[in-house]
């Protein structure tokens, strides 16, 4: 397995092996296995984003993407958990004051695990931090995360404090492991292997170097690696993991055409032409999204190198690519499971897990088909939400 010699790119490479060896029992565990976890903790892939300071890689848009979609064609769960893990760890490294950052980021098994908001979790202001309390559902990576990323609002004095555009403020507040319970939530039919438990917690204090304004910028100072905006550079993450696990239902077509004769049909399935229409088409498509994936990639990294940083315009090509890419994943993976038939139907199969992971993915809001529209009114000089640029 790699170490830090290694550049991050080839660690991965190393971990994934192992990684798609265990990609059925991390489905049916519902998290990463032993092996796939010690893989991760090898490969030092939890914290790869976050600064060298701080023990990490300060990994690029380009590393990490490439990462996410090598580990994810080992295993689309295994891939959203360094997407999940390394977002925290990108938006928590350089924002943080560096000895505590160092405290969080301490070993290579360190993870933060940031779940959803449920209600109206709330972070009050005392002495020397916050007594936070709530309840937080999605968080992957949970059943392995060291901290947990506690999303609440702020307030003070038993009012809720408002920020300068009138929006209620929110606050991320880093909590250790011990301070949380975890609930059994993630009932799901596929990227099972997340873990994406609920957790909550009860009149906790955080102190305040723990806690940060949530998703803001990382500081004019820092490496460009850290200037493109924190939710986009993880959903371009996203994209890469998206295409990877396309791949791998490529791969797992492939070679079962090799072998499978259908029912009541004297023609092997490698030389009928469904197969070679499908299999072309696949790789076209995949080919095309991996292209538009790269050029993306260097649009943003170009822009994060400029004074001015990531414009709105980049944002809203990458929020473009972004949606394209899963749209693509699915087409792809709808097309090659269509024409395996009975074969890709069970739980045992690679192409039925990546059928199912697929599209539990692109249910998730950073994909959603509704993104064209809001990209398309940006694109005609029409009112849009730039919140989800």
């Amino acid at each position: 397995m790699g170490n830090h010699r290694d550049a991050p790119v080839e660690r991965a490479r190393a971990a994934a092996a192992v990684i798609a060896d265990e990609s059925d029992a991390i489905h049916r565990g519902g998290r990463l296995t032993p092996a796939a976890h010690t893989a991760f903790v090898d490969a030092d892939l939890f914290r790869t984003c976050a600064p060298v300071e701080v023990g990490g890689d300060a990994c690029d848009l380009r590393d990490a993407a490439a990462i996410a979609g090598i580990v994810g064609r080992a295993d689309v769960s295994a891939g959203w958990l360094f997407v999940q893990a390394n977002a925290s760890a990108y938006n928590f490294g350089p924002r943080l004051d560096a000895d505590v950052a160092r405290q969080v980021f301490a070993t290579p098994s360190s993870a933060i695990a940031a779940g959803f908001p449920q209600g109206a979790p709330r972070a009050d202001r005392v002495d020397g931090g916050y007594v936070v309390s709530g309840r937080w559902a999605f968080a992957s990576g949970c059943l392995h995360a060291s901290w947990f990323d506690a999303r609440a609002v702020v307030y003070d004095g038993g009012e809720r404090v408002t920020t300068r555009s009138g929006l209620f403020a929110m606050t991320s507040c880093l909590v250790p492991r011990d301070a949380v319970t975890i609930t059994d939530t993630w009932d799901v039919a596929g990227m099972r292997g997340t873990g994406s438990q609920s957790y909550e917690m009860a009149d906790v204090f955080v102190p305040a170097e723990r806690t940060l304004p949530m998703w803001e910028m990382a500081p004019a100072t820092a490496s460009p690696v850290f200037r493109v905006p924190a939710l986009t550079c993880a959903h371009v993450q996203f994209a890469s993991l998206a295409l990877g696990g396309a791949q791998s239902a490529l791969d797992a077509f492939t070679e079962l055409a090799q072998d499978k004769r259908a029912a009541q049909s004297r023609t092997p399935m490698r030389e009928m032409a469904t197969t070679h229409e499908t299999l072309a088409v696949a790789h076209g498509k995949l080919r095309a999204a991996w292209a538009y994936q790269g050029w993306i990639v260097d649009l943003l990294m170009a822009a994060a190198s400029t004074e001015g940083g990531v414009t709105l315009a980049e944002r809203a090509e990458a929020r473009l690519a972004v949606t394209s890419a899963m749209d693509t994943a699915l087409d792809v993976v709808e097309r090659l499971y269509r024409v395996a038939g009975t074969s890709g139907i069970f739980q045992s199969s690679p192409l039925h897990r990546r059928f199912q992971d697929l599209h539990v993915m692109s249910q998730q809001l950073f994909a959603r088909p509704a993104h064209y529209e809001n990209v398309g009114r940006y694109l005609l000089g029409l009112e849009h939400d730039r919140s989800v640029m």
